[in-house]
């Protein structure tokens, strides 16, 4: 029995194995799902920050006879450029040679020697120059150029003395107590177009270019992240479908749940026996929880730093830190096969989908209660809207998707069709549900009570299973 039809009936005893066989033949395309909403809002549009590791200095030139300014300053090979700068959003994709300097917001910069940051008064940007890729990663060329007068008030003039730390896509190079021969005026006001060197003036470069690492954001990729079991991939694309592109392609043995930390700038998913999660351009992998049986739906409460997801095949509930630490198990018994996982965390609830039932409880495990327990036939994906009081779930045996008052009345069908809806996603802020469809191979979305249905990915999917939105 593969591993999807596993999903499409769900049982625990030999009682219903002739029930789960009629299922697996009627809805033998069916994949599990879920639906993720972070904290039960929308999530804005980010500050990013860039940072920077360079490599070791190769080239030093330490001071001889200083008598003034920072003496003595001496590099060592051990020494290298480290810092990093903030925009208010993620800087644009495909960006070539571009000046975005008034785009920065905050900067700070080592050379191991000394610091220049935005918070000091006599720290200065020269240049500010960046490329970037079809991710708005910074890349190819680039020239970033601080510098800090450490003599004379502003403005400057010749003479007076700086450090500076330069950045390029041929090396990065530090220099202390050097002092100046040209003040700019125009285009870097206060910054020092070029320097001369003396006795008192030390200089340290590495011929090999440094990293660049984003942080928070909307990511690289900001719009509908989802899972395709089919194809191996997890994948992203705008709000309306289109720049489709792959962010993990590698490692996935069975990838189900998803979830995005647009602040963080990472995203978590489920992986057969394991937790991961990576950069949001599905860079630096990291394997954070193993030993699971089949880990599926996934959800994240970042106030607190946790992840929650179930467990499949060993019936269970669990949590752990970010970082994988702490693994908790919260509900071990009474489940049947849960699929789908949402919180409330304001409320202090979690919500999630048990095939024929649809329950929650306290964040802890506690406190279980029964929400919707007839008229299901294979509940799936799940998300909740806490401001309006509902819950919105998928039921791809039944072919629908409902919604229902947070305590489980006033149960609602809002999407019926031949499909197999598989997960569900709530945006919010436009008042939309997203979700994918395992029967007809679709990614669409409608309006928050079921209208203006619309088809936003139809090719190139093989079995989506899981959808996140991060607006």
């Amino acid at each position: 029995m593969s591993r999807r039809s596993r999903r499409c009936g769900v049982t625990v005893l030999s009682y219903f194995f002739n029930a789960l066989r009629a299922r697996r033949t009627l809805f033998h395309g069916c994949a599990g799902g879920f639906a993720l909403l972070l904290g039960a809002v929308s999530l804005p549009i980010q500050a990013a920050t860039y940072s920077y590791t360079g490599t070791t200095y190769d080239i030093i030139v330490n001071n001889t006879t200083c008598t003034i300014g920072n003496c003595p300053a001496t590099y060592t090979a051990a020494m290298h450029v480290t810092g990093s700068f903030t925009t208010a959003s993620p800087l644009a994709a495909n960006l070539s040679n571009v000046d975005v300097s008034a785009l920065v917001t905050s900067y700070s910069f080592t050379d191991g020697i000394n610091t220049i940051a935005n918070s000091d008064p006599n720290a200065r940007i020269d240049d500010f120059h960046v490329s970037t890729n079809s991710s708005g990663a910074i890349v190819s060329t680039y020239s970033i150029v601080f510098d800090r007068w450490t003599t004379g008030t502003s403005p400057h003039g010749a003479g007076n003395r700086l450090n500076e730390i330069s950045l390029s896509n041929a090396n990065s190079d530090a220099e202390n107590d050097e002092f100046c021969v040209i003040v700019s005026t125009t285009d870097s006001a206060d910054a020092c177009n070029a320097f001369g060197g003396d006795s008192n003036a030390s200089s340290a470069s590495s011929s090999t270019p440094g990293a660049w690492v984003m942080t928070g954001g909307p990511g690289p990729a900001a719009g509908i992240f989802w899972t395709d079991e089919g194809n191996l991939k997890i994948e992203t694309a705008t709000l309306t479908g289109t720049g489709i592109k792959d962010v993990v392609t590698t490692g996935l043995t069975a990838p189900a749940g998803v979830a995005v930390d647009v602040a963080g700038g990472k995203i978590y998913w489920t992986n057969a026996d394991k937790i991961q999660r990576g950069n949001l351009d599905g860079s630096s992998v990291e394997t954070l929880v193993t030993g699971q049986s089949d880990a599926f739906g996934i959800a994240l409460d970042l106030a607190t730093g946790k992840i929650y997801w179930v467990d499949f095949f060993q019936r269970a509930i669990r949590r752990a830190n970010l970082d994988g630490t702490t693994v908790e198990t919260l509900v071990s018994s009474g489940l049947v096969g849960p699929l789908g996982i949402a919180l409330d965390t304001a409320g202090g609830k979690m919500y999630w989908t048990d095939t024929v039932k649809i329950q929650r409880a306290n964040l802890d495990g506690t406190g279980i209660q029964n929400l919707v327990t007839a008229g299901l036939s294979q509940a799936q994906g799940i998300a909740i809207d806490p401001g309006r009081g509902k819950i919105y779930w998928t039921d791809n045996a039944a072919h629908r998707i409902q919604r229902a008052n947070l305590d489980g009345t006033n149960v609602l069908t809002l999407v019926t069709g031949p499909g197999q809806p598989t997960a569900i996603a709530l945006d919010l802020a436009h008042k939309r549900m997203y979700w994918t469809d395992a029967g007809t191979l679709k990614i669409q979305r409608a309006r928050l009570n079921g209208k203006h249905i619309k088809t936003i990915i139809s090719t190139g999917l093989s079995d989506p299973v899981a959808i996140t939105v991060a607006p």
